[in-house]
């Protein structure tokens, strides 16, 4: 695994170090130790951290402010066990606004620094976060796989049929096709009110033609009724000629001057009660059917056109509305597909994340509802208010659960200076030795003998 081997600069009092995997430098306060990750992070990514109370600092006239006044070449610099070496340096020769030569072969992360920046924001940013580091490209390709034929179609169709190797979060693409949904109701909006401008302020239809346009409402109101309560054109066809039958014997039984008994009224006012709502039953689908039956039947040829023009927008509208209905579901299943393989991939990394933490401490647990990160206790409790050094531990042994990146190159782990007692210090260390990534710890005081740990002592 390539990792640093040595860092030298002339930041402060100068620095030169050697380094391995796992290193700590020990040293009392303002020996230098701070020095020596500056010069790492400088010579790596041209920042500098703990500089004017801000995490990460870049402009070069705040860099400055790390070399002594005295110094009119400014450099850091760090091997690798590879050979290969990355480097800052800076002359100035009388031109102030001289820049820098940067020289990095390739990207290295520092990962504890990213990841204490995330877990200070947002339940988003965190998420983000963590699906970026922990998901890899798996997630994606899984709930491709758990879409239906007419799903993928639906995605090429949209061109959201991402290549399923790349590491893309599910909500993303849900997000995307959420906002088209938005945008094909406005769409269909429109043609609604299209239909209504075209219809507004016609009376086209002649007496006759209202008894007509009356009889075929109640048919379409009954069809309609049909796809909610299970009323067919059938069953409302056969209810009337039930109606008229029972009607018919009662006539014929009774004749016109008996009355008739009320338990044998009843049910035709029951069948009547059931038809008089099928004719009042009144949806947009209705508005549409209305529209169209309307416009087959006006006489005035200008209405007519009138009618079929806006016949043709409520189509458009109820088209463009199912549309939208089929692209909300399939936002809804990518959506639940990915909570789900997430929280899958997260539960693994919890599991990563305790080999790398002292048990003492606790165990790691990440709540996904608030995105917030935490120790979780025998007796069942779990605190997210953490102590100085567990927050360190947490952090590192998070950090350690990443993968290395796809350079080979060890992403590199450094954290705060803490109220560190010796014994959590050296267990600490113990747990994150078989870290896959480089570390470099500071620590006032000296730990315990640890195999696999080298230490550096700074007598300043």
């Amino acid at each position: 695994m390539t990792h640093m081997v040595r860092v030298q600069s002339n930041i402060k009092q100068g620095v030169d170090a050697p380094l391995s995997m796992k290193t700590i430098i020990v040293g009392k306060n303002r020996s230098g130790k701070t020095s020596i990750l500056q010069g790492i992070e400088l010579a790596v990514s041209n920042t500098v951290s703990d500089l004017e109370g801000r995490d990460t600092v870049k402009a070069q006239n705040a860099i400055m402010r790390v070399f002594p006044k005295t110094e009119r070449r400014f450099f850091s610099s760090v091997e690798m066990s590879d050979g290969t070496r990355f480097g800052w340096s800076l002359n100035l020769l009388g031109d102030a606004k001289q820049k820098p030569e940067v020289f990095a072969p390739y990207t290295i992360s520092f990962l504890t620094r990213q990841l204490s920046a995330a877990l200070r924001g947002n339940g988003s940013t965190i998420r983000k976060f963590m699906f970026n580091h922990v998901c890899g490209s798996n997630v994606w390709s899984k709930v491709y796989m758990g879409l239906s034929a007419d799903e993928h179609q639906a995605l090429a169709m949209l061109h959201m049929d991402h290549d399923r190797k790349l590491n893309i979060d599910p909500e993303v693409v849900a997000g995307q096709i959420s906002a088209k949904v938005l945008k094909l109701k406005k769409q269909a909006k429109v043609e609604a009110e299209i239909a209504e401008s075209l219809l507004e302020g016609l009376s086209p239809v002649s007496p006759q033609e209202q008894q007509e346009l009356h009889t075929e409402q109640s048919h379409y109101a009954v069809a309609l009724r049909a796809k909610k309560d299970g009323l067919t054109r059938e069953h409302y066809e056969a209810i009337v000629k039930e109606i008229d039958d029972r009607a018919a014997a009662l006539a014929v039984d009774f004749g016109m001057d008996r009355d008739i008994p009320e338990h044998l009224t009843a049910p035709l006012v029951e069948l009547h009660e059931r038809l008089k709502a099928a004719v009042i039953c009144r949806t947009g689908d209705l508005v549409t059917d209305l529209i169209t039956v309307t416009a087959k039947i006006v006489t005035n040829e200008a209405a007519a056109k009138a009618f079929s023009a806006a016949a043709a927008k409520r189509k458009e509208h109820d088209f463009l509305m199912e549309q939208a209905e089929k692209l909300r579901e399939l936002a809804g299943t990518i959506s639940k597909l990915g909570e789900y393989h997430f929280s899958q991939a997260m539960l693994r990394f919890q599991e990563s994340v305790n080999a790398y933490l002292p048990s003492h401490l606790g165990s790691f647990f990440m709540d996904l509802n608030i995105m917030r990160v935490g120790l979780l206790h025998p007796d069942g409790s779990f605190r997210t208010a953490l102590s100085g050094a567990e927050q360190v531990a947490v952090h590192m042994a998070m950090a350690s659960a990443f993968p290395v990146g796809k350079s080979g190159a060890a992403r590199l782990i450094t954290a705060p200076d803490v109220a560190w007692d010796k014994g959590t210090l050296s267990d600490c260390m113990r747990a994150l030795v078989n870290s896959p990534h480089q570390i470099v710890l500071t620590s006032t005081i000296m730990p315990e003998d640890v195999e696999g740990w080298d230490v550096v002592v700074l007598d300043g």
